[in-house]
């Protein structure tokens, strides 16, 4: 098994938020981005995301949250599992370590655009925040994936 620990703002957005909407929209491109590293790895996906609340808070189900990004273009059915709260474990990094302590994944990333999210810079694909998830990140994680 391999694992992206995905963030969306800054990943597959762009931190551009869209006023009718009242939210931050997917970007067609870094979602390309991340499609592409599924298919070459065939890995799954590990929210980290704020966004993980709507499943913490009772909001939406894991299912209705695949539902959601495979609506905006993510290979469906990827979405396997959601980092503690905030409130549990406050840096991302160590959700991500005790994540990994019940999931022993073969391999695994993180995709964010927060400097201290990942316990491991070796396993880090920092992006940049206003530009989302580019196809040299994409390629950087496959390259870990599939190592």
């Amino acid at each position: 098994m391999k694992i992206v620990f995905l963030d969306i703002d800054g990943v597959l957005n762009r931190h551009e938020y869209n006023l009718p909407a009242q939210s931050n929209s997917l970007d067609v491109g870094a979602v390309s981005n991340l499609n592409f590293v599924l298919a070459e790895t065939n890995a799954l996906l590990v929210l980290t995301s704020a966004w993980r609340y709507l499943i913490q808070s009772g909001a939406m189900t894991m299912d209705g949250f695949d539902y959601l990004l495979r609506t905006h273009g993510v290979v469906a059915g990827r979405l396997v599992g959601i980092t503690a709260s905030d409130e549990q474990i406050p840096r991302r990094s160590d959700q991500i370590v005790d994540y990994l302590k019940t999931s022993d994944p073969q391999t695994w990333c993180v995709l964010d655009d927060e400097p201290d999210a990942s316990p491991r810079s070796d396993r880090f694909i920092k992006t940049d925040g206003a530009r989302g998830l580019t196809i040299e990140d994409a390629r950087q994680a496959i390259a870990i994936l599939n190592t």
